[in-house]
């Protein structure tokens, strides 16, 4: 299996924080320029990406399938999404590891505490993990639809 899955569920500090974080993620999500599709076209490892508000619990999830083992992963996106993650870990429990002396937080400069945070949070799928394309990566995918649109 070349896919793996994430299930990472975070818990908003309180319910106006919840509000706050659901406001931020719809906004960048409705954005022509979603600065996290691009990111995500840009890691190129992830099938797909997803994030869930789960009102009664003051949680969040962002749910993803990537190619390859977790902390590389994990570190591709403190680099290339790391912005968002302080966005997010700014409204969360459990951030306090990540804060510079500002008090802010940034993931950039606390990858470990990043990834061990990811790695406590993660609720793991039960065994076995389907995927309709056990074989192929993000980008082989990717040539497959670049061959097939060319044949066309």
């Amino acid at each position: 299996m070349v896919a793996n899955p994430l299930t990472l569920i975070m818990t908003c500090k309180s319910k106006d924080d919840y509000s706050q974080l659901q406001t931020k993620i719809k906004g960048l999500l409705a954005r022509n320029d979603n600065p996290i599709n691009e990111a995500l076209d840009e890691i190129g490892t992830v099938h797909f990406a997803r994030f869930v508000f789960l009102p009664e619990t003051q949680q969040v999830a962002v749910i993803t399938s990537f190619d390859g083992e977790f902390v590389p992963y994990a570190r591709r996106f403190a680099e290339k999404i790391g912005d968002i993650f302080n966005l997010i870990l700014e409204h969360v429990d459990g951030s306090e590891t990540m804060h510079n002396a500002d008090g802010k937080v940034r993931v950039q400069d606390h990858v470990d505490e990043f990834i061990q945070f990811v790695q406590d949070r993660d609720f793991k799928a039960e065994e076995p993990f389907y995927s309709a394309y056990p074989d192929l990566t993000v980008q082989q995918i990717r040539k497959l639809k670049r061959d097939a649109e060319q044949a066309q």
